[in-house]
């Protein structure tokens, strides 16, 4: 996207500690100070861009006019700006801003020391590589003054990422308000509406009377028998901050709710039908919370329908959308959606509306899709390849999103990993794996003909904890066994060209490929998987999933986590404390594994990507060639 113009940069930027005001001066651009206070002492300031996720492709550039500040670079410091002066020792340029951290990553000041020279400050992907998959913002800093002591933005081009959904600050902040934790993400007429909202059933179209709005039926059909259809939203993922309100205008449908319902929307309307909106699971494709228009009165007045933090606070984690759901006829037997106040973090909301669909190309529920588009149909068998030497090397899948994926074998288990080794099955069909154990040992033969070995992890054995004793678990005291596991694996290289990485206790019977559906709609933002809904929901630790960003934070961190109090906690909740504590969020997924000490589940249902225990070859393998393939 390309951002130009006083419209044009005022959607995509905000101020941080004084107001950046438009200047024709130049051809026009956002400046920070009054053309009368341009070299003189001025509040320090920064204007802020919309955050956005980094990506492989991100580049960008910004084209620039001003001075040249004495401070060269900004990278490590963090974002303050204080609400001070500004002065000789200040940065005039642009720098990177990472959320999860509050400091500037990568920055580049104006070098061009004429001010009436535009100059175009770029960084490409090599410069950003660090920061793929993590969410940050464009920051322009200006904390300098003196001769020329000022800085122009003019234009803005950003590719491999965009928003483009309207961010509107109620104020600029000032120098206690931090980072901008509440953006208001607002979607109003016809344009603006359609950039967030798709249809399903039937297209939504956009009619002009009382005042404008999306509608599924046409202005003479609105009381008589129609198609049930729904007015989806793009998918975004709930924080504890997010809540919203959308203005309609309608009637009154006799169902109260539609809660716990699939989000069906074959077949025509009934007179019994429900008319509001309903906040959906994208992974189980139910309503979870939903509302009816209560305004039955009168058609001729706006009711705000207000979804609150705490009526969505059962679904933080989660990937949901907002449907406006019109299943009823009678009179006035319709809705009309007019305006949308989304709270919350923007940058999970990428503002490109699904396609309309009909029910023949519905999206199914988990229990029986197949595979995702983006996992393609490849051979989970390791192939050879020569490298440039002649020399044989294994080819594993290239099924995405790739897994890196490993076990901590102890000797009981050696039996377990050998026969999944030699099967080429469970963590053996990720995209790259490891087996971690005490002592260095072959698990098999690889498809050259060479020996396989597990990765040293030298540590003294783990023992039961004791609920009773106030320890958080009963599980296996393993944190420092697995502490050192990560530092293990972080060392080995494999982390950062992998989207997630999985670990999988030998007695769970594990499919990768089942596990790609789970993931793939949360690959690339900083998440780890809550996957049990006992105990207050938690990280259960047979299966873990974290994705690549969410681990990229552990390693930067992983000094401070292991400085916690963490004696007398498992492994799980170690890890989940460390990174909800440092910036990752939780997604909630209880169709991830089926586990005896939480939710169990028979191995014959499909929908579940691993089974938990299996301790010996044959159960283990009776329960793997039960589950449907």
């Amino acid at each position: 996207g390309t951002y130009e113009g006083q419209e044009g940069l005022k959607t995509f930027f905000w101020s941080f500690g004084t107001t950046w005001e438009w200047w024709d001066l130049h051809q026009g651009g956002l400046i920070s100070t009054p053309a009368n206070r341009r070299d003189m002492e001025h509040h320090q300031s920064i204007l802020r861009s919309s955050p956005f996720v980094v990506t492989p492709n991100t580049r960008l550039s910004i084209v620039s006019r001003g001075g040249v500040g004495n401070v060269t670079d900004v990278a490590g410091q963090m974002a303050d700006f204080s609400g001070s002066s500004s002065s000789r020792q200040g940065f005039l340029g642009v720098a990177i801003w990472q959320k999860a951290t509050g400091q500037w990553a990568v920055s580049k000041r104006r070098t061009e020391v004429n001010q009436d020279m535009d100059e175009e400050i770029t960084f490409g992907p090599d410069e950003l590589s660090k920061l793929v998959g993590l969410e940050v913002t464009i920051d322009i800093v200006d904390t300098f003054e003196g001769f020329w002591g000022w800085m122009m933005v003019k234009s803005l081009r950003l590719e491999g990422t965009c928003f483009t959904g309207e961010v509107r600050m109620a104020a600029a902040y000032d120098g206690t308000a931090g980072e901008a934790g509440d953006e208001e993400c607002n979607f109003h007429g016809e344009v603006g509406l359609r950039s967030f909202f798709g249809s399903l059933g039937k297209p939504w179209e956009w009619h002009p009377i009382y005042g404008g709005g999306l509608m599924n039926t046409g202005e003479f059909h609105r009381d008589l028998s129609h198609q049930k259809s729904i007015l989806r939203s793009v998918p975004f993922i709930v924080t504890e901050s997010t809540h919203f309100s959308i203005t309609t205008r309608g009637g009154h449908g006799p169902l109260n709710n539609v809660n716990s319902k699939e989000a069906q929307f074959s077949g025509d309307t009934t007179g019994d039908g429900f008319l509001g909106i309903a906040v959906r699971m994208v992974l189980t494709d139910h309503w979870v919370v939903s509302k009816n228009r209560s305004a039955f009165d009168t058609q001729d007045k706006d009711e705000v329908m207000t979804f609150s933090a705490s009526d969505l606070k059962q679904l933080v984690g989660q990937v949901v959308t907002i449907d406006v759901v019109d299943f009823f006829h009678g009179l006035w037997g319709w809705i009309a959606v007019k305006d949308v106040s989304f709270h919350g973090p923007c940058a999970t909301t990428q503002t490109n509306a699904p396609p309309i669909l009909t029910t023949t190309t519905r999206p199914r529920p988990l229990s029986t899709a197949p595979p995702l588009p983006l996992v393609p149909a490849t051979t989970t068998e390791s192939l050879t390849t020569t490298d440039e030497n002649g020399n044989c090397i294994v080819k594993r899948t290239e099924m995405q999103p790739s897994l890196y994926c490993f076990s901590v074998m102890t000797e009981s288990e050696i039996p377990l990993i050998a026969e999944q080794y030699k099967r080429k099955i469970s963590i053996f069909q990720c995209n790259d794996y490891n087996i971690i154990s005490v002592i260095p040992m072959p698990i098999g033969i690889d498809a050259c003909g060479k020996p396989e070995y597990t990765w040293l992890n030298d540590v003294e054995g783990s023992r039961l904890g004791d609920l009773h004793a106030g320890q958080a678990t009963s599980s296996f005291l393993n944190t420092a066994t697995f502490i050192l596991a990560w530092d293990t694996l972080l060392a080995g290289g494999k982390v950062p060209r992998n989207d997630w990485i999985v670990k999988v206790d030998p007695d769970c019977v594990f499919f990768p490929t089942r596990m790609r559906w789970h993931l793939a709609p949360h690959t690339g933002i900083p998440v780890f998987v809550k996957n049990c809904p006992m105990y207050g929901i938690k990280l259960f630790g047979a299966v873990e999933a974290f994705s690549e960003p969410a681990i990229a934070i552990y390693t930067r961190v992983r000094d401070q986590c292991k400085a916690m109090n963490w004696q007398g906690w498992g492994e799980d909740l170690y890890m989940e404390m460390c990174l909800v504590q440092h910036g990752a969020s939780a997604i909630q997924d209880f169709k991830q594994v089926g586990d005896d000490r939480c939710t169990k589940v028979a191995c014959t249902d499909s929908s579940v990507a691993a089974y938990h225990p299996f301790k010996d070859v044959g159960s283990w393998m009776h329960c793997w060639e039960s589950s449907p393939k």
